[in-house]
């Protein structure tokens, strides 16, 4: 599932979390915030590691959707890549062991919401189509690339890594990752839906990838979750030629 695909409103959700999320940790806004000679702040940098890709990947959709093309849109993957690159080492240190629990409720997940998804008509057929020999195949890639992989990894950094924690502490550096509590749990769940336009099957998965989180205490959970998830709906998507999944 890729919120992104959504229309301008999902649009306007995900800069109001983008900003609320770096509002709370420039050092402007916050009456905890340390002298300016002292040392920097270690959770402003875990911060950015947690929202530089799911900002990179806005840019990116935005991008594409300004140009209308969808080649440039399937390149701009390039961005939130570099953002997971560039952060690779905090992001790292995010991450932990899990077992197959996350994979399979990842992949029943997936088996939901292909179960539930409205049948619409999509243009990206024809557009496939419509390509060079080969140039259909590496746009698919490329598009394939970001949705299982890119997004999942985006996202679960923002709900589950950042935004979850946040709404704990506002230090939220020092709350474990499978921490609970009922505010965080909801909020985030119900921002996790609306953001992907079918709000009600948009929760529920947002419900499970948090379950996975307080199983694993650790992001890998979720993470691995919304890539299986993603990956049966990309395998459909690809075998039954149901191109409105992608």
């Amino acid at each position: 599932m890729d919120f992104t695909r959504r229309p301008a409103g999902c649009f306007f959700l995900a800069v109001t979390i983008s900003l609320m999320a770096v509002a709370h940790q420039v050092r402007f806004f916050r009456s905890d915030a340390p002298a300016r000679d002292a040392a920097p702040d270690p959770a402003l940098k875990r911060a950015a590691a947690l929202l530089a890709p799911f900002a990179a990947l806005m840019a990116a959709r935005i991008g594409g959707a300004i140009t209308q093309d969808l080649w440039i849109g399937a390149m701009l993957i390039v961005l939130p890549v570099l953002a997971i690159f560039l952060y690779r080492a905090e992001i790292k240190r995010e991450l932990g062991r899990i077992n197959a629990e996350p994979w399979l409720v990842g992949l029943l997940v997936g088996a939901l919401w292909i179960a539930t998804e409205p049948a619409v008509e999509s243009t990206l057929g024809a557009f496939l189509a419509a390509q060079p020999a080969g140039a259909d195949i590496a746009w698919l890639a490329l598009r394939l690339i970001g949705f299982v992989l890119i997004v999942p990894i985006a996202e679960e950094l923002l709900f589950r890594g950042y935004l979850h924690r946040a709404l704990i502490s506002r230090r939220f550096e020092t709350v474990a990752p499978g921490a609970f509590t009922w505010a965080a749990f909801l909020v985030t769940t119900l921002i996790f839906g609306a953001m992907h336009g079918r709000w009600l099957a948009g929760a529920l998965a947002g419900a499970a990838f948090a379950f996975t989180l307080y199983r694993s205490n650790t992001l890998a959970g979720p993470i691995a979750a919304h890539v299986a998830a993603n990956g049966l709906i990309a395998a459909w998507a690809v075998w039954f030629a149901r191109w409105e999944f992608l």
